[in-house]
């Protein structure tokens, strides 16, 4: 059930970040907690499955960009998460930034 939710976690991200990206200065530090919240109950939430691996580590792979060194295996991992699982979530929040222009 952990991975049910962390689905709704992703989907609550998704809709956080992209409201975050579209709102003026003055309420952008109140979105920017929110989002952050999200984020730590992703990562406090325990994966049961590829599904629940897939959105923690392409979290991951989405705030800490994918060209760090030694990021051979770590791309590897998870393009074969995007496989097993037809999730790809760093495609679909860098698609929610794209969105917003940023």
């Amino acid at each position: 059930m952990q991975d049910v939710k962390l689905i709704w976690l992703w989907e609550k991200w998704k809709q956080s970040i992209a409201d975050e990206l579209a709102c003026d200065a003055v309420a952008a530090d109140r979105a920017h907690a929110r989002t952050q919240a999200i984020e730590r109950a992703i990562a406090e939430t325990r994966a049961e499955g590829l599904v629940g691996i897939g959105i923690q580590f392409g979290l991951w792979r989405f705030i800490n960009g994918h060209f760090i060194l030694g990021s051979n295996q770590a791309d590897a991992a998870y393009e074969a998460l995007v496989r097993l699982t037809g999730k790809d979530c760093t495609a679909e929040a860098h698609a929610i930034v794209k969105h917003a222009g940023v």
